[in-house]
């Protein structure tokens, strides 16, 4: 069996969490026509997030590895935040084709992780367990948002006091 680590996938956003903000979970990367920086690359894959499947450097790096090696049995994501341990999908309610194997999976490791120190991890699919994590309301939100900031411009426009 070959084990493959990637210990850092968002370099610049860990450095930044380091340095600026402890939770930070975006990249660092400048967005056209907008102040804010950077993208969660966890709301970037090709899994339900609205169209923006693999946009950012550090995904389609992991999706390209991925892809190129073809044969790959496991692929488990560690991120330093929460006690929890997730298997998809977090936008669909539709359980994925493994989810009884996933579960018993899930359950035993967490099973075991506790055997140690007693640390609780919770568990079961992203949608189940925390929140729908996809991005079909994106367009939708930012087109009604939109109105909402235009009256709020208009409103300033005309009563410049």
């Amino acid at each position: 069996m070959d084990i493959y680590l990637e210990i850092v996938t968002n370099p610049d956003g860990y450095y930044f969490s380091h340095t600026s903000n402890r939770m930070w979970r975006k990249n660092q990367e400048a967005q056209p026509r907008s102040r804010c920086i950077g993208v969660d690359p966890n709301r970037t894959g090709d899994a339900g997030f609205g169209g923006a499947a693999n946009s950012e450097s550090e995904v389609k790096s992991i999706v390209d590895f991925v892809k190129s090696h073809g044969n790959i049995k496991a692929f488990v994501s560690i991120h330093a935040y929460s006690q929890m341990l997730l298997y998809p999908y977090g936008y669909s309610k539709t359980p994925c084709k493994d989810e009884t194997e996933l579960h018993s999976l899930a359950k035993k490791a967490i099973t075991d992780l506790a055997s140690l120190y007693g640390t609780r991890y919770r568990y079961g699919s992203i949608i189940n367990t925390i929140y729908q994590a996809s991005a079909n309301q994106i367009i939708p939100t930012a087109t009604e948002t939109w109105l909402a900031l235009m009256a709020i411009m208009d409103h300033t426009y005309k009563n410049p006091y």
